[in-house]
């Protein structure tokens, strides 16, 4: 059985099909199923207010839902086909071919024996937060994506990153900066690239945010480097649109807030490897507790930036020390 709140990387291995029903229910929300298979698997692991899940049920399968969704959903095949049914109209899916659910639907669904896909359950009130954020407007109107997603579209590359690195850390807790970025940029490829009732207000014409709003967000950033700021919620802080701020900062100072942001973390890491205090902690950990979560990208910018390896410099310090 599968507990509640979900634990990470539960995994429910089972032919049992009134077992399948419960946890399926648990983890979407109530349906019919229909299974001509032995032993299906499903896994799931919380990413923020958003659940991430992997279905694979090994054997012809449908699902008719009972009610209204109540949230926003994307499946995704890895593997396999499949056709979802809503009220006039059918959408095939396959690898190359998501499908993105709005609250108000009430799906069928029919997936092929070899089916293995992915899916993210996100609440209504994070989609509506993140486009109000994006706007600098409040979503005073139904926002209702198009069902069928573009050849291979545009948010699959987020969803496969945010599986990827669940799936490297098997059972182990994401931190939830980690989990609040890629949910953030999830997120962002789908309110930006899926065709949605908010479409004209996400892409028409920002004005530049003001100077002092720019430095506002400079202030921010440069007081916590190592915080967890995303363009939306820095935009928020600041006041005005994350287009908006993106437009100032252009504007101000030739570059994005998010490579400010990441040259401020640069900055921030430099500091502490050349700080004799900082002497017995690993790279790793002055990477992580400066804001940087892939080792590997922290030492490439490091190294683009000040033309020599983090663990040269790390050398450095300790024999001058």
């Amino acid at each position: 059985m599968l507990s509640s709140p979900l634990k990470r990387q539960t995994v429910l291995s089972s032919g049992d099909v009134e077992e399948l029903t419960q946890v399926g229910a648990e983890l979407f929300s109530p349906h019919r199923l229909q299974y001509h298979g032995r032993n299906a698997r499903l896994s799931a692991a919380p990413m923020g207010d958003a659940s991430l899940i992997c279905m694979q049920y090994r054997g012809e399968s449908s699902v008719a839902t009972t009610e209204v969704l109540g949230y926003y959903a994307v499946h995704l095949p890895v593997i396999g086909r499949g056709a979802v049914q809503f009220a006039r109209e059918q959408i095939a899916t396959g690898p190359r071919h998501g499908v993105v659910f709005n609250p108000e639907d009430q799906p069928t669904m029919r997936w092929s024996a070899d089916m293995c896909q992915l899916a993210l359950r996100i609440p209504r009130s994070a989609v509506l937060l993140h486009v109000g954020m994006l706007t600098g407007r409040p979503v005073d109107r139904r926002l209702e994506f198009t069902h069928q997603s573009s050849y291979s579209p545009d948010w699959a590359g987020a969803l496969h990153t945010m599986a990827g690195i669940v799936d490297k850390h098997h059972a182990e807790a994401l931190p939830e900066q980690l989990c609040s970025r890629l949910l953030d940029m999830f997120l962002t490829a789908l309110v930006l690239t899926q065709p949605n009732t908010w479409t004209s207000q996400l892409f028409a014409e920002a004005p530049a945010s003001a100077p002092r709003t720019v430095a506002r967000a400079i202030e921010l950033i440069e007081a916590a480097p190592e915080a967890d700021w995303t363009l939306a919620r820095l935009a928020a802080e600041a006041g005005v649109s994350a287009r908006s701020l993106q437009a100032g900062f252009q504007r101000q100072k030739g570059l994005s807030p998010m490579i400010y942001l990441r040259d401020a973390r640069l900055r921030l890491a430099h500091r502490r490897l050349m700080d004799p205090t900082y002497g017995s902690a690993s790279i790793t950990q002055i990477a992580t507790d400066s804001g940087f979560h892939h080792l590997g990208r922290f030492a490439a910018e490091y190294q683009r930036k000040y033309g020599v390896k983090p663990s040269h410099v790390r050398r450095a310090v300790r024999t001058l020390s």
